[in-house]
């Protein structure tokens, strides 16, 4: 195969031409580009702007509703531990009056009194056995 010889199409002065409105055109382009990119700049910060400001008010929305919230509740907390420390002073009696009548009766009707036979038996118990023993060493030393 042979190949083509290179050959020049037209003359110089078409050549000089054509780099001339190549370079007009790509001057043209960059003054061009460079107004775009800078008008996109402005634009960027534009938006970066106004996401700023979305930010900023969610920010405060939220930290208002946090705040309200813990309000809220530390005032729930506050009123809760009233109503404790108003329950805890009670006496028996005023807490739970019934229960409290009953638990004496009882204790007045049935614990006291079988706490007072099982005291006396030990206690007579203990009295027989030191009056036996006192007994048992006096035996002893005839």
């Amino acid at each position: 195969m042979r190949q083509p010889q290179n050959k020049k199409v037209g003359g110089t002065k078409k050549n000089e031409q054509f780099k001339q409105m190549s370079r007009t055109l790509l001057s043209k382009t960059v003054v061009q580009a460079g107004c775009f990119v800078t008008d996109f700049i402005v634009c960027v910060q534009l938006m970066f702007g106004l996401f700023d400001a979305i930010a900023d008010w969610f920010r405060g929305l939220l930290i208002d509703g946090i705040m309200s919230n813990f309000a809220g509740m530390f005032n729930e907390v506050n009123d809760k531990v009233g109503e404790i420390a108003s329950q805890v002073g009670q006496t028996p009696a005023g807490w739970n009056a019934g229960v409290f009548n009953l638990i004496q009766t009882l204790s007045n009707t049935v614990i006291i009194p079988v706490a007072g036979m099982i005291l006396t038996f030990v206690l007579t118990y203990e009295l027989i056995h030191m009056v036996i023993e006192k007994n048992n060493m006096h035996e002893a030393v005839c």
